[in-house]
């Protein structure tokens, strides 16, 4: 078997490592440098600061698909607001129950996290995965490949610990000292330039280029691999930022050798300037990331997501200037200008609140045989291949618990749904390198409300046949309306199968679905007439 502790922290460490996830986390870091104070100080932490990074972290230790096991499925809790943990939590204070030890994972780095290990009597010296397994399990049960994973990843140190819980925080009595067993990888915490004269002279350079609007000879300074990211951290510092060094981002951009991930993230663009930008290769990008830009407007994003059809990931963290009631309007009036994105991550999108406290787009609803039972996971934004994949691996880990005879207790929560939902992959990617899309939350006060559409997923006897133990509708609630010719047109509920719901889809102008997956969901699922 596969230690649940070892196995998540695996799984944790290499979903945050992903590009698209370590990117979030590291703006999450950055968006809340200075705001509060330590564990139990003024100002207080709210209990999520990092919200996505607390999602990210939430499903590793709740969910798991299967991949090391296969066809062994693993989920625990009712739902991902059930077992959260405030972010001032103090595991070793005498009321929190722990005879399992700590995990600690450092991602300072979220592009290479670091763990540790602690035992859970009073020691905090950090331990390696191998010492962790020996002390509390059988080492000879974990797979190899599991440990090997381990050995490649940094340790967190001892002093690295003492930064985080200095002595006076931690229980009365606790230890402390070197790693245990292990090598300790050396890690680079400081991550400061230290300017030399050729970086103070390239700056110079470049603000007097701008200043006379002819960048044509640091552009040609990007021909030296090393002076791309000084001529763009340069760039950023500019606010606002002036018309006459586009020229030079375009450049910057076009050495990155990347059409379809964008990343502006800490350039004060406006909503023009974004346009112009990115005007040479819009029809490409596929994920952009403006994170960190205090002009755009929920005005100038709207211009932004009509122009480019192809842009199915946007990443808005730190955007002051996008104000929640502004955004909410926005998806709410013209949901339109969302339909082509599977992504739409922005702190108030993020925020662990129960019912969602923006417009739901689409929401799954799992119930089992008993009335009243129902849990699932709602979506701000949603594409018709995101949900053809996300359903494709729900049956999948419910086939699986059918197959264990466990179905009850995974779909009576809402887990194995939110782990599904909540994240988009292209088909060859596996589970553990998922792109994280929204957070795990579940509510039913907007389903009556359009656009949302709701996708309800019925459990039914175990003992039945795999083919005749779900049953599942698409429900679609129209607003009351009127026609061309001014007769009014009543509200109504409609309700399809899964092949009318691709084509209702398809009639809204959303992206076309991956007809594969489409095949493979259709195949797992009963017809309207089946149903």
């Amino acid at each position: 078997m596969v230690d649940p502790d070892t196995a998540a922290s695996l799984y944790f460490i290499i979903n945050t490592a992903q590009k698209e996830n370590a990117e979030v986390v590291k703006a999450e870091i950055q968006n809340i440098q200075g705001k509060y104070g330590r564990c139990k100080q003024e100002p207080k932490l709210p209990d999520f600061p990092c919200p996505f990074t607390a999602s990210l972290l939430g499903l590793a230790w709740t969910m798991d698909k299967g991949e090391e096991r296969r066809g062994w499925p693993y989920v625990s809790g009712v739902s991902f607001t059930w077992v959260k943990m405030p972010a001032d939590s103090r595991p070793w204070a005498p009321d929190c129950d722990n005879n399992d030890g700590i995990t600690v994972i450092d991602v300072t780095d979220p592009g290479s996290p670091a763990y540790c290990f602690m035992s859970g009597e009073g020691s905090m010296r950090p331990i390696t995965a191998r010492g962790y397994m020996l002390y509390y399990d059988d080492i000879g049960d974990v797979p190899a490949h599991t440990l090997r994973a381990f050995d490649c990843i940094p340790l967190v140190t001892q002093d690295i610990i003492d930064e985080a819980w200095p002595p006076q925080d931690k229980l009365e009595g606790a230890e402390t000292g070197p790693s245990t067993d292990g090598d300790n990888f050396p890690r680079d915490t400081a991550n400061s330039l230290i300017s030399s004269l050729a970086e103070l002279s390239l700056g110079l350079a470049l603000d007097q280029a701008i200043s006379i609007g002819d960048t044509s000879d640091i552009e040609r300074l990007l021909l030296q691999p090393q002076k791309v990211d000084l001529v763009r951290s340069h760039l950023q510092r500019h606010k606002p930022f002036p018309n006459s060094a586009l020229s030079l981002l375009e450049a910057v951009l076009a050495d990155e050798h990347d059409s379809e991930a964008v990343n502006l993230s800490g350039f004060n663009l406006s909503g023009k300037q974004l346009l112009q930008v990115l005007s040479s290769h819009n029809e490409a990008v596929r994920t952009l990331n403006i994170s960190f830009n205090e002009v755009i407007t929920s005005e100038g994003m709207s211009k932004l997501l009509a122009a480019m059809p192809c842009l199915r990931r946007l990443v808005l963290i730190g955007c002051t200037s996008i104000m929640d009631d502004d955004l909410c309007d926005l998806m709410r009036t013209e949901p339109e200008l969302f339909y082509t994105l599977d992504t739409l991550l922005h702190p108030m999108l993020l925020e662990i609140k129960e019912p969602p406290q923006w417009p739901v787009a689409f929401t799954f609803a799992g119930s089992f045989d008993m009335p009243g039972e129902m849990r699932g996971c709602c979506l701000p934004v949603f594409t018709p291949t995101s949900v053809v994949q996300s359903l494709l691996d729900f049956h999948d880990m419910a086939m699986a618990f059918l197959q264990l005879s466990d179905l009850k207790s995974a779909s009576r929560g809402g887990m194995t749904a939110q782990a599904a939902f909540t994240a988009v992959r292209e088909p060859d990617v596996r589970w553990s390198r998922r792109a994280l899309a929204a957070a795990p939350l579940f509510g039913v006060d907007e389903w009556n409300m359009p656009p949302n559409w709701v996708c309800i997923f019925h459990y039914g006897d175990c003992e039945l046949p795999a083919a005749t133990a779900f049953q599942y509708a698409f429900v679609k609630h129209n607003r009351a309306s009127h026609s061309p010719d001014g007769k009014a047109v009543k509200a109504s509920v409609q309700y399809f199968d899964l092949p009318g719901f691709l084509t209702m889809l398809k009639r809204e102008r959303r992206p076309p679905v991956d007809k594969v997956l489409a095949a493979q969901l259709s195949r797992r699922l009963l017809s309207k007439e089946e149903s």
